[in-house]
């Protein structure tokens, strides 16, 4: 009779078990974190370099989220090249793209410094693969470029 018992609460103890186990594992696989190595020179080829046409050594990788849709943070040394197919974001836009780039910069520790007035460029661009959104934040006499992958 004991052994009953102890089996039947076995059976209604695991599945209990098993669902917190992969609700933690879940939320431990989906938290962000700090980037800690910058994408690679091919990643950089593919998503950035084709919009934004500058010598690679330039992009100077300031600092990112892993996540499941990741933000990679570059700061550009140098002039910045004309910007074909960015669009100019509006006011309301642009202060929303800002207020969440220092707030992920601030969260996760790596230098974002645009003013309130900087200026916000959009692009979407996309591979056969995957797509992502590209920023171009200039102020304070830095420019930045975002990307986010959708």
């Amino acid at each position: 009779m004991k052994t009953r018992y102890k089996v039947a609460i076995g059976c209604l103890c695991a599945p209990v078990v098993l669902v917190v186990l992969f609700f933690g594992l879940f939320l431990f696989a989906c938290t962000p974190t700090k980037m800690r190595t910058p994408p690679s020179e091919e990643w950089k080829a593919t998503w950035i370099l084709p919009s934004v046409p500058v010598d690679s050594t330039n992009l100077v990788f300031v600092g990112g989220i892993s996540a499941r849709e990741p933000m990679m943070v570059y700061e550009l040394r140098g002039q910045l090249p004309s910007l074909e197919g960015f669009r100019r974001e509006e006011t309301k836009e642009r202060e929303m793209h800002l207020s969440r780039f220092r707030m992920a910069a601030e969260s996760f520790g790596f230098p974002f410094d645009a003013p309130d007035d900087g200026e916000v460029f959009f692009k979407f661009v996309e591979t056969e693969n995957d797509a992502g959104s590209l920023y171009v934040v200039r102020g304070n006499g830095r420019i930045y470029l975002v990307y986010e992958r959708l």
